[in-house]
């Protein structure tokens, strides 16, 4: 096979200076020369950075530097970004620490039991009591209508009795021992403005007491109120009814003899 003479070359610029002796003017590395070189340079970086560059871990590199300034921004999937600017001339360290305390939580439950005791007080009455039913044993029925003479009333009497009734149980300052029935059983009309009744001892300083159950089933006692421990009750404004005296004495089994005195006048009450 044969081949054919060679093309002649190129002919030469029209302006411009003629190439050195030696070496084709097509040979000489020109403007457009350099051009080409920049141009595969500025294709070919980015290439070879997309290439050989990648994503580590999902984490981004940004740095971005204005005038003196710098500032670097690390970005991490699983970390917290942190953004540090660092100034010309000045050392800038940044130290990340977590630190997780555990303090367990204490929880205590006091449970308070509060035991309310209940007290029941029974109070048991003797089985012998004053007995206002029955009939008095010195005077029963005894009538003293208002501005009744004379004035005051009076009737020898003994405490006591037997058996005897120890009349505290009927509380209110009650005091003493008598018998079951009353000893005087009276009956007040015409709305007596006063009614006055104590009991004298024959002997000087003997204990005695008085007990009288109302028209309106009222208890009311005395123990020595009208001095040398005689006792006395002043009822104001009595109601027209009943009433039952007792005569007691201070001490279990003793018997006291002396008067019974009833007025409705305030100046013979003692």
């Amino acid at each position: 096979m044969s081949y054919g003479p060679p093309p002649p070359p190129p002919a030469p610029p029209a302006t411009g200076s003629a190439p050195a002796a030696g070496t084709p003017w097509y040979r000489k590395p020109g403007t457009l020369f350099f051009l080409g070189l920049l141009i595969a340079a500025a294709v070919a970086i980015p290439v070879l950075f997309l290439t050989l560059g990648g994503d580590d871990e999902g984490t981004a590199l940004q740095t971005s530097t204005t005038g003196a300034a710098t500032t670097s921004t690390v970005e991490a999937s699983s970390t917290t970004a942190e953004a540090t600017t660092t100034a010309p001339g000045t050392s800038s360290s940044t130290s990340s620490s977590t630190s997780t305390t555990s303090s367990p939580t204490s929880s205590t439950t006091t449970t308070s039991t509060s035991t309310t005791t209940t007290s029941t007080t029974t109070t048991t009455l003797p089985s012998l009591q004053l007995d206002f039913l029955l009939d008095a044993y010195f005077e029963q029925g005894l009538a003293l209508p208002h501005g009744f003479t004379p004035d005051p009333y009076e009737r020898s009497a003994q405490s006591g009795g037997v058996p005897a009734v120890d009349v505290s149980y009927l509380g209110g300052g009650c005091s003493g021992f008598a018998s079951q029935q009353p000893d005087f059983d009276i009956r007040l009309t015409g709305g007596s403005p006063l009614l006055c009744i104590w009991f004298e001892a024959d002997i000087s300083g003997a204990d005695t007491t008085l007990i009288v159950n109302t028209q309106t089933n009222e208890w009311v006692c005395d123990d020595d109120s009208a001095g040398d421990r005689n006792p006395v009750v002043r009822i104001t404004n009595p109601v027209d009814g009943t009433y039952d005296i007792w005569i007691g004495s201070y001490t279990d089994g003793e018997c006291v003899t002396g008067t019974l005195h009833i007025t409705e006048t305030l100046l013979s009450c003692p």
